[in-house]
């Protein structure tokens, strides 16, 4: 009888120690980050701003290509001077080293220009890179702090793609999806006193693109 009841007390204590241990079912919650940042007020702001600058930057970038066309088009005059027999021997000289330097300054006013877009389209990166990590700080504190009052182990982004390029999160029940609940959270800070886009900045500026900005006369 003593041997029975003292079994019986070590299934209890072994009963009450691997309680302690047992964890509960986890819950997870998903959130489509992309949009939270792209619709985050601070962003739809700084977009707009970014935008504005891109502009300016694509402006000036036009007005190089616009002298760069006028030089090339002194070049050819140039160069086909240098080129007329009729013309006195000195004059053709004279015109051919023109077109030198003129070829010269289209070279330089070009690669101005390549300089300007590459550092223009890098400081506008870094520019978008710095204030979504600024937002993404912010939103998380307020997605944890939705986590832990709805009791969740875990919250998923499924903005995100794989590294076979397909969504990470095949298929979510709507009832734990929390993006709303975010975005109606962090856009609180929304100032009344501004009113709202008429429709969201894109989350990534384009970038000014002077592609085309280069010698488009080359010496024969």
């Amino acid at each position: 009888m003593n041997k029975m009841i003292r079994i019986l007390a070590l299934l209890a204590i072994f009963s009450v120690v691997t309680a302690g241990f047992a964890q509960p079912a986890p819950k997870i919650l998903v959130i489509d980050m992309e949009k939270v940042l792209s619709k985050h007020y601070k962003a739809e702001k700084e977009n707009a701003e970014i935008q504005e600058v891109a502009q300016k930057a694509q402006e000036q970038l036009n007005n190089l290509q616009k002298k760069i066309q006028t030089t090339s088009d002194q070049y050819k005059e140039l160069d086909e001077q240098s080129r007329n027999a009729l013309l006195k021997q000195e004059v053709r000289r004279k015109a051919e080293a023109d077109s030198h330097k003129k070829m010269q300054e289209i070279q330089s006013i070009s690669d101005d220009a390549q300089s300007f877009r590459m550092s223009m389209q890098q400081s506008l990166q870094q520019r978008i890179k710095n204030y979504r990590d600024i937002l993404f700080k912010e939103t998380a504190k307020i997605v944890k702090n939705i986590a832990v009052a709805r009791g969740a182990t875990f919250v998923f982004d499924k903005s995100g793609l794989s590294l076979i390029g397909i969504p990470n999160i095949v298929y979510s029940d709507p009832a734990y999806e929390i993006t709303d609940d975010v975005l109606k959270e962090v856009n609180k800070g929304r100032s009344t006193a501004v009113a709202p886009t008429s429709a969201t900045a894109p989350s990534t500026p384009s970038q000014p693109n002077v592609s085309n900005v280069t010698p488009e006369t080359k010496r024969r």
